[in-house]
């Protein structure tokens, strides 16, 4: 790993410094929240949590469910609630988890996008209350989820549909709704299996590196690797290896199995190996001319939340990776964070080459490359910072 990355023991007065301005963030990210939760239901506008604006960061309501935003936004209202006090954010997120539990409830409405609902609005809202009634439901619906989406003859989680046989290495494809302790053993017993499938695969590369997803044929065989929205099929999609930063953590402190901390630690080492000086990467790291493309405060949050449960594990590890988990939350808190709360300068990368069941890509008419806002970043630096300020919280 680069010693120049390594960590440096502040002052007393440093610490209070870096600790006040993640302060200030959450406070941006709640007076922000506030006025955009009021906007959307103090009128008694009727409807669901649609997708985030990736060009505004504003939600809007509509008549149908729409699967993962809103659970990321719970998530955050949760957070908030923890950490203010203010019981406005309590109700807002035990309304928003009462809507959206019949859709999780009926399989036909639900993808692997779900995931995300299940766990960042189910899953915590289980925990933060404690309620029986909550703790039951997430026990049905992960084992529905679990029983879906899972391959007995492959060994793994598919994400995606029925004609694309495709294990993931992002958040929804590593059954993030999976990863808690409320799980049942036969799900356990299936996410070790998977995590182990993505080893057998060589799906993370020997350098620390990821690849984005494996193709499986109608037999279930494994057939190819691809991207969805890296620069080539040999990608390293950063907001990919974040995310499998984040699922190894959580497969480790479920198991306990060294083999699961060794890749994190690989992960973790590659990731601080490989961001550029201002601690956010671009959205690929192996695209060759990445100052004309676009960044990833996205998958910056969620490496920074790996590497912060990392060190709460293995506190030796500080040595290695505080400095990375400091600078880059407050570059994210000075450079990326609006004054309305949102977190900008996001991207799904390259998705004008998304073409998972073949080997040469299929362009389309997508714009690339821009910036966007992502619900991904607008949950994970809420939790990063929430981490650092509670340390000793249970989320």
């Amino acid at each position: 790993m680069n010693e120049s990355k390594a960590f440096r023991f502040n002052s007393e007065p440093e610490n209070q410094k870096y600790l006040d301005t993640l302060d200030y963030s959450m406070n941006i990210i709640a007076d922000g929240s506030n006025l955009q939760m009021k906007h959307l239901f103090d009128a008694g506008n009727p409807g669901k949590i649609q997708h985030m604006n990736t060009r505004t960061g504003r939600y809007s309501l509509g008549p149908n469910y729409a699967p993962g935003d809103v659970g990321l936004l719970i998530g955050r209202l949760w957070l908030l609630f923890l950490y203010t006090g203010k019981t406005q954010f309590e109700e807002w997120a035990l309304h928003l988890i009462k809507q959206t539990k019949e859709d999780l409830l009926n399989n036909a409405s639900f993808n692997d996008a779900s995931t995300l609902d299940i766990f960042f609005g189910l899953n915590h809202t289980a925990k933060i209350t404690g309620f029986e009634k909550w703790k039951s439901l997430f026990s049905q619906i992960s084992s529905n989820i679990s029983n879906e989406f899972w391959n007995e003859s492959a060994q793994c989680f598919f994400s995606g549909n029925d004609e694309e046989k495709q294990l993931s290495m992002d958040l929804t494809g590593g059954m993030i709704a999976l990863h808690s302790e409320n799980i049942s053993e036969k799900s356990k017993e299936r996410l070790i299996a998977h995590f182990d499938r993505t080893l057998d695969l060589n799906m993370i590369r020997t350098d620390g590196s990821v690849r984005q997803c494996a193709i499986f044929d109608s037999s279930n065989n494994f057939s190819h690797y691809s991207t969805n929205h890296g620069y080539e099929v040999f990608d390293s999609v950063a907001k990919t290896h974040a995310s499998t930063m984040l699922n190894f953590i959580s497969v480790y402190e479920l198991t306990g199995h060294q083999r699961f901390l060794n890749q994190i630690i690989k992960l973790a080492n590659y990731w601080c190996d490989s961001i550029p000086e201002d601690w956010v990467p671009r959205y690929d790291f192996t695209d060759p001319d990445p100052k004309t493309k676009p960044k990833d405060s996205c998958a910056a949050s969620i490496a920074v939340v790996a590497m912060i449960r990392l060190c709460k594990i293995r506190p030796e590890l500080n040595v290695h990776y505080r400095l990375v988990i400091e600078e880059t939350l407050k570059t994210l808190s000075k450079k990326y964070l609006a004054e309305g709360g949102i977190l900008l300068h996001s991207s799904w990368g390259d998705q004008r080459w998304h073409s998972a069941l073949k080997f040469e890509p299929t362009p389309s008419n997508l714009v690339f490359p821009q910036e966007e806002i992502l619900p991904f970043g607008n949950y994970f630096f809420v939790e990063a910072i929430f981490r650092e300020l509670k340390p000793d919280e249970n989320i």
